[in-house]
């Protein structure tokens, strides 16, 4: 986990050591929980697993983008690949020759990236060919989106910019007030046919019109409370879903919430910290917590179904969903597959003895990973 905001090199460390994002395992004073035997009742197989150089030259790969077939990915030195999404040939690659921050992001036919220096870059999806960029007033940290004729950006400084998806002209801008710390990193923006859904660092997530930037409601689910910035931050860094006119929104440090989609209202509320994406079902709405503790929680009311703890401290990724079943990571490339029902453990396969970059995703049955080694897996359940 990596920081923003005025602060001096000692309360960054803390912080980190605070996350565990920085400690060796074997000095934690709370140590990950040790992996558990059990019978299990699925099994994963490889449907197709290709080395990538552009994945182990860097230390940041950027999040994975399945659309149409195609499979795209960045990473920090400026690079853009295209793979068929069947058979991992790769279809083209680009040099962008910007410092890539966000994953791609995508608009109609385009592909979206952002850099750290706040260049928003819109390339053609078939061929990855510039068609436009622009500049916005700091670093993107969030995939940027589309819908119809305007594409939508968050920028480091608690701003959302709407441009025009023709040419990236800028059309509104919206602030919000950005605390002195917080999390490095933004949460991805829901977009109906009207409206944009935003939640920012200040723990407030926001309504705001396509057409001209109105903003329709303000809702507070957290607020920053404590002495010092570290206890303060509430960051909503995990994305918002949106599912039959609700909005569940998690926040660090805070709040998970359910907020009506037209009203802004929060239908139920519960202390629940996470900086991790969520997964939905019908009925159940499933969280990694900061100790890796994975919860399903009833989505209805946020009562607390079941929490597995049995892969304490093991650096989870978000949960996602995998047919019957829930996918999780973990810190030594295991990928984890637990019954939705009950949390219970159901298969284990470990991917990449170094590890495994960002979360994994799933389409069309199959589960895409991405090894540290520079290996990009695609895994199906064996019949």
């Amino acid at each position: 986990m990596k920081l923003r905001g005025q602060i001096n090199v000692y309360a960054t460390v803390l912080l980190l050591l605070l996350l565990g994002a920085c400690s060796s395992n074997k000095n934690r004073v709370d140590p990950p929980a040790e992996l558990v035997e059990f019978d299990p009742l699925v099994k994963l197989e490889v449907v197709w697993a290709k080395e990538y150089r552009d994945i182990a030259a860097t230390t940041d790969p950027l999040a994975l983008l399945l659309a149409d077939g195609h499979i795209y990915f960045g990473d920090g030195k400026g690079r853009v690949t295209a793979l068929d999404q069947s058979s991992g040939k790769k279809l083209w690659r680009v040099e962008t020759g910007i410092d890539l921050s966000a994953g791609v992001g995508q608009a109609d036919g385009l592909l979206l990236l952002g850099s750290h220096k706040g260049e928003l870059l819109a390339l053609d999806s078939e061929t990855g060919q510039e068609v436009w960029r622009s500049q916005l007033s700091s670093e993107v940290l969030s995939p940027p989106t589309g819908a119809g004729n305007r594409v939508f950006a968050r920028t480091g400084d608690s701003k959302l910019f709407a441009l025009n998806a023709a040419d990236g002209h800028h059309q509104w801008t919206i602030t919000q007030k950005a605390p002195v710390l917080s999390l490095r990193g933004e949460s991805r923006l829901i977009v109906d046919e009207a409206n944009v859904y935003a939640g920012f660092a200040n723990g407030k997530m926001l309504a705001i019109s396509q057409k001209n930037g109105e903003i329709l409601w303000d809702t507070t689910v957290a607020i920053p409370a404590g002495r010092s910035e570290l206890e303060r931050m509430v960051d909503i860094d995990s994305d918002p879903l949106l599912d039959s006119g609700v909005i569940y929104v998690a926040t660090f440090q805070g709040r998970v919430a359910a907020i009506g989609q037209e009203s802004g209202s929060i239908f139920w509320e519960r202390d629940l910290s996470t900086f991790k994406n969520m997964a939905l079902n019908k009925t159940q709405l499933f969280i990694t917590d900061e100790k890796s503790h994975l919860w399903a929680l009833d989505r209805r009311g946020g009562a607390s179904l079941w929490r597995q703890e049995k892969l304490h401290g093991r650096q989870l990724s978000a949960p996602a969903l995998y047919g019957d079943y829930i996918v999780v990571s973990d810190f030594e490339g295991y990928i984890h597959l637990l019954s939705q029902k009950e949390g219970q453990f159901v298969s284990r396969y470990q991917v990449d003895e170094e590890g495994i970059y960002g979360d994994s995703v799933v389409a069309d049955g199959i589960l895409y990973v991405v090894g540290k080694s520079g290996t990009l897996t695609a895994l199906q359940l064996a019949d």
